[in-house]
């Protein structure tokens, strides 16, 4: 019901009303790929930049190979490489946070890729840091799915012994390397998968 919704909100331009059900349908049930897939294009239509690119991160960990992870990926580093244009305040009134969110905007935006020469391992860098600034500036007092369900989730994978292979799970359908990588690391996979299940 809140999926629909949000869909037909969406549709029709009224994005507060649509990011409003989703956030509604995740909080039912937070493991379903499609609702945080439509998050993240809300965002990206909001022009939140920091949201939109949690929200796809998060879709992407769920299903990171299918025909559509392709486009997902694609708008994730188009914001996380500052090729769209960002306004953290769309909505302002209805966000207590977005002071907060225009200073991770602001960190991501320090964020300044190395080098081209290895785009995978720069992206898997820079991530990390975005992950623990974003951690970082995480308000005491918080009631939303950024602070309560993403940023923490993503703080910790980016401290594991495991977030490189993360990396390149979630970059499969748009890097080669590391479709090719996960092909010939099972293990490291599994090890990965045995960790996010606490064994």
């Amino acid at each position: 019901l809140h999926y629909n919704l949000a869909l037909s909100y969406y549709q029709k331009g009224r994005l507060l009303d649509a990011e409003d059900q989703i956030l509604k349908a995740i909080e039912m049930n937070p493991g379903h790929a499609d609702l945080h897939l439509m998050l993240g294009y809300i965002q990206n239509e909001m022009g939140n930049r920091v949201r939109c690119i949690l929200a796809l991160h998060y879709f992407l960990f769920l299903e990171p190979h299918s025909e559509r992870s392709l486009g997902a990926y694609n708008l994730m580093r188009d914001h996380f490489d500052g090729n769209l244009s960002a306004k953290e305040n769309f909505g302002q009134m209805e966000d207590e946070h977005s002071e907060i969110f225009d200073q991770a905007n602001e960190a991501l935006q320090s964020i300044q890729l190395a080098s081209h020469s290895n785009p995978d391992a720069n992206f898997k860098e820079e991530t990390k840091l975005f992950f623990n600034q974003l951690y970082e500036l995480k308000p005491s007092l918080h009631n939303s799915i950024w602070w309560d369900f993403y940023t923490p989730f993503f703080n910790e994978v980016a401290n594991s012994p495991y977030f490189h292979v993360y990396s390149k799970y979630i970059s499969q359908t748009a890097s080669g390397s590391a479709k090719l990588w996960l092909q010939s690391n099972p293990d490291e996979l599994k090890r990965f998968d045995d960790w996010l299940m606490g064994d």
